[in-house]
């Protein structure tokens, strides 16, 4: 079993990842399959990983970036990594979360009008409102559901977009900081405040990121020689581990 990273950025695979370990942050997810679609979202710190083949990652590469860190299932820390429960249309016919955890999940402490807006702060999720499920619902996903991206300039007060796809084909596996579990919010809307919101929340994780060492990696991906070669300037104790995406060849993994 493999497991493997995505950013779009290669400034933060060598000036962060590479050099701190993955950082946990707010993730938005869509969590409108509760309520027959009504808007609902579950803002949790988490680093995503997904053990979806290579050669099978296009459409994966298209929403998370060209620039991937792998790693075996000998890293040691892949143990703190779990896989995602999709929900099926079954799983709402007997849901797994019921009447009263909806209503939890939808609850809104407060509204924020100081720019004459009205706005829905993130609302703290209580551990006692969801009994039996708690410790699940961070790892759930709508089989085919949305996933936010950023995009490339904020359109009106949002900076972010929801795309519809078949969620299952990520394969994701979730590492959630145990020390921020109980740290879960809903979100009832989304607007750029929001996500300027769950940055300041994220401020809060940089004493949770999940470490490795260059010798657990197993394989680096970026796009161009030019960057293999700056990137093993940089890290010489990875060079014969960096490869480039070819659109002729697989990327290797003898590594």
């Amino acid at each position: 079993r493999r497991f493997y990273h995505y950013t779009k950025s290669l400034d933060t695979l060598c000036h962060y990842i590479l050099k701190d370990g993955f950082w946990p942050q707010y993730s938005l997810e869509d969590f409108s399959w509760v309520q027959d679609g009504k808007p609902l979202y579950l803002a949790f710190p988490c680093v995503c990983f997904t053990e979806l083949p290579l050669e099978q990652s296009q459409m994966h590469r298209d929403d998370y970036g060209n620039y991937v860190i792998g790693f075996g299932s000998g890293w040691q820390n892949a143990q703190r990594l779990k896989p995602l429960k999709y929900v099926t249309d079954q799983d709402k016919v007997t849901p797994l979360l019921k009447p009263h955890h909806c209503r939890a999940l939808t609850k809104c402490y407060g509204v924020d009008t100081s720019d004459g807006l009205i706005r829905f702060p993130p609302t703290k999720l209580r551990p006692k409102d969801f009994d039996g499920v708690w410790h699940i619902l961070p790892y759930l996903k709508e089989k085919l559901g949305h996933t936010l991206q950023r995009l490339p300039k904020p359109r009106g007060d949002r900076s972010h977009v929801w795309l519809t796809k078949y969620l299952k084909d990520e394969l994701e596996w979730r590492y959630i900081p145990e020390n921020h579990r109980e740290a879960l919010f809903s979100v009832v809307d989304y607007d750029t405040k929001t996500m300027d919101m769950l940055g300041r929340l994220s401020l809060a994780t940089h004493d949770s990121h999940l470490g490795f060492t260059h010798a657990d990696v197993s394989i680096i991906i970026v796009v161009t020689d030019a960057e293999r070669q700056e990137l093993a300037a940089m890290f010489p104790q990875l060079d014969g581990k960096i490869r480039i995406w070819d659109e002729f060849s697989k990327p290797r993994e003898d590594c």
